[in-house]
């Protein structure tokens, strides 16, 4: 059986869309206050591509633990 952890960090862009940003194997300690200084970094440098607009907004984040059992 095997688990993995994802981070979801959710985002508003200039064209009224949303992007959402999954960060794999994160760190287990991550604190609000680390997820909203990530969040304002990613805002101010936009890495994304425009076609969906540029970032505007840090708005959530979300922990999604998934696991996984082989049957066969």
């Amino acid at each position: 059986m095997t688990t993995r952890t994802t981070i979801l960090m959710k985002y508003k862009t200039s064209l009224g869309k949303q992007k959402v940003v999954r960060v794999n194997h994160p760190r287990a300690n991550l604190t609000v206050q680390n997820l909203n200084d990530c969040g304002t970094r990613f805002v101010n440098i936009s890495p994304f591509d425009a076609t969906i607009g540029s970032l505007t907004s840090f708005f959530g984040a979300e922990r999604v633990t998934e696991t996984t059992e082989k049957l066969i």
